[in-house]
């Protein structure tokens, strides 16, 4: 049984392996399969796969050897490469790189009192709203959920989280 166990988690995308606690930086997930991650989560995932595929191709023993060893081809562990490091450059554009866990955290009980949804909450933290508009956009009936000053105050939540991101 659980070989059977090992071989369905080596089958399933990295997504549907989550469980509750255990998310790439250490963050407490509420739901058994919550597969809804933050750029700042997608960028600690990123560096630790890319460390983590520095150090394999650093075991193995010469240049030559390393474009054949392994379970996949060369090309698509430099596709695979590219992919990422294309990725970690447009999130460290955003200012994910300079967001941590505390602050995350803390951004996360602060909106905790409008009621958002998951998607909500972690569009708002991505984005980081400058505007009532873009506010409006990310809520869904926003006129309904939220009052004029609880607008505001999610407003001045996300500026104050981008100040601190940088």
């Amino acid at each position: 049984r659980e070989g059977r166990e090992e071989k369905r988690e080596e089958r399933e995308p990295h997504h549907r392996r989550l469980k509750a606690g255990v998310r790439p930086n250490g963050m407490a997930s509420e739901r058994e399969q919550d597969g809804v991650l933050t750029d700042y989560e997608v960028y600690v995932l990123l560096c630790q796969q890319a460390a983590q595929r520095a150090e394999e191709e650093r075991k193995k023993p010469l240049l030559g050897a390393r474009r054949t060893c392994g379970t996949g081809s060369w090309r698509a562990q430099q596709d695979v490469r590219l992919i990422s490091e294309q990725v970690l450059e447009y999130l460290a554009d955003t200012g994910a790189t300079n967001l941590n866990r505390v602050r995350i955290e803390a951004f996360l009980a602060a909106v905790k009192p409008f009621k958002l949804t998951q998607v909500e909450t972690i569009v708002l933290l991505n984005m980081l709203p400058r505007s009532l508009v873009e506010i409006h956009l990310v809520v869904e009936e926003c006129e309904e959920r939220l009052t004029e000053d609880e607008r505001e105050m999610l407003l001045d939540l996300c500026e104050e989280l981008r100040k601190l991101a940088g």
